[in-house]
């Protein structure tokens, strides 16, 4: 067989495994999970559950020593460009790439491969801690955090709150679904104020 030959041959099997493995693979066109689904909710009603967490609409949380805290937020939406599913860092919003993900994030970020809606958020935090032992308690106010609001899902019914302190150490987690009041999660705090205030919450 001539050199020719083999290169051509080569060429067609090279063309049918490519062509076999859209067969084999779907997410190649579609994206996780096949044909895209519609999402029972949108950034309206994930800004009005954030929202709801504003001023003293999380319950207070007992920590591990006996302690209570009661949380203060002040949150809003991170500014920026809206991405959408699909889409990859660096990438046109909609551009279907391999194995491209169903996920939604209201502002620019990498996708990651789940269905899920992610609100970014930015604001302040303020705590009230009531000590077991009859102490006085301690107060601590606008504490700066960042953090995101995610919805994982294609329903408004499984929605998460996490923060990250940005000055002292720890992170905070919440747990809603969507209809009453975000539950605690987890979390763990240090260092905060000239005390070195710390406390810690459900399973970090």
């Amino acid at each position: 067989m001539s050199a020719a030959s083999k290169k051509g041959g080569m060429k067609v099997v090279a063309l049918a495994a490519f062509g076999l493995s859209y067969v084999l693979n779907p997410a190649y066109l579609t994206g996780c999970g096949g044909a895209s689904e519609e999402f029972g909710y949108g950034e309206t009603e994930m800004l009005a559950l954030l929202e709801a967490v504003n001023g003293d609409g999380l319950p207070s949380v007992t920590t591990e020593d006996g302690s209570v805290v009661e949380l203060e937020l002040s949150l809003t939406q991170v500014a920026g460009q809206d991405s959408a599913a699909g889409e990859r860092a660096g990438r046109r919003p909609f551009s279907m790439l391999a194995h491209a993900c169903e996920s939604r994030t209201f502002l620019a970020s990498a996708s990651a491969c789940i269905v899920a809606s992610t609100v970014p958020v930015d604001g302040s935090l303020s705590l009230r801690i009531t000590p077991p032992n009859g102490a006085p308690p301690i107060e601590l106010s606008d504490l700066p955090v960042d953090g995101n609001l995610t919805v994982n899902g294609r329903e408004l019914d499984n929605a998460y709150l996490d923060l990250t302190l940005k000055e002292g150490g720890g992170h905070l987690s919440f747990k809603s679904d969507g209809v009453g009041p975000f539950a605690p999660l987890r979390g763990v705090v240090s260092d905060l104020g000239a005390d070195g205030v710390g406390f810690t919450y459900g399973d970090p």
